[in-house]
């Protein structure tokens, strides 16, 4: 009687074991998500003592590199990136050089190897470009 026990009991922890083990694989997870963003250019110019900024915040669990984009407009759009603190660690650059000021279609673009598990917010903002833009971002963790 007792054997007969066993062989359900050793079942329910195989699926118990298999239902945690994707909980504890969380913290390598890549994380993506994309957005739409309309915005008035010069939006990132000061208004009541703070800038205004499309803000997009996720949750580092882990160490690794996230790149963020902003694609789908003409002009300048600028990309940032906050921490907890709301302090900025790094910023994009790529639409408004040169050429690329009146180009159709420029891309902003922010990597930044995250060393640290947080917080953090990508911001976007209208600086001089059309109103409308799609931003995106990839945290990839390390393995």
């Amino acid at each position: 009687m007792k054997i007969r026990h066993a062989a359900p009991l050793a079942a329910l922890a195989v699926v118990a074991a298999g239902a945690l083990a994707p909980a504890s694989a969380a913290p390598g997870k890549t994380i993506t998500k994309s957005y739409d963003m309309q915005q008035a250019p010069a939006a990132c110019q000061p208004e009541g003592g703070e800038l205004t900024y499309h803000r997009e915040t996720f949750t580092a669990t882990t160490k690794g590199t996230l790149t963020a984009k902003i694609e789908g407009f003409m002009g300048d759009w600028d990309l940032g990136l906050r921490n907890a603190d709301d302090a900025e660690v790094a910023a994009g650059g790529g639409s408004s050089t040169g050429p690329d000021l009146v180009k159709v279609g420029p891309t902003e673009v922010l990597i930044y190897k995250i060393t640290k598990p947080g917080k953090y917010t990508v911001t976007s903002c209208n600086y001089l470009g059309s109103p409308n833009a799609k931003g995106s971002y990839t945290f990839k963790p390390t393995k």
